[in-house]
């Protein structure tokens, strides 16, 4: 049989453990919660996206974020890809100017 100290102690790292548990869910939560609010601003933005042409990338990487692949080409042309969610989004520069962006469904 366990003595007094003993059963408090196994009670009280088994309440941490719950807290601990219950601690990391939230987090996870609240983590999963901000990137679905990011995701949606970012789409909402690209309601209309031959607004964008002609835009500065500098304007792009505000509205988009700074986390992109970049692709080269020559002449000064180059992409700039965005996974946002299920989509993709590529943006077809030349120079630091935006020519014209795509939404595509993100391929897994």
């Amino acid at each position: 049989m366990l003595s007094t100290a003993s059963a408090l102690l196994l009670f009280a790292l088994t309440m941490l453990g719950l807290w601990l548990v219950s601690w990391s869910r939230r987090a996870g939560a609240r983590h999963a919660r901000a990137k679905a609010e990011e995701e949606a601003r970012i789409l909402t933005a690209l309601v209309d996206v031959s607004r964008y042409a002609g835009q500065p990338v500098d304007r792009l990487k505000e509205v988009l974020g700074d986390r992109c692949r970049y692709s080269s080409f020559d002449f000064g042309a180059f992409t700039l890809e965005w996974d946002i969610g299920q989509v993709q989004i590529i943006a077809w520069c030349r120079g630091s100017e935006c020519e014209s962006m795509e939404i595509l469904p993100r391929s897994n």
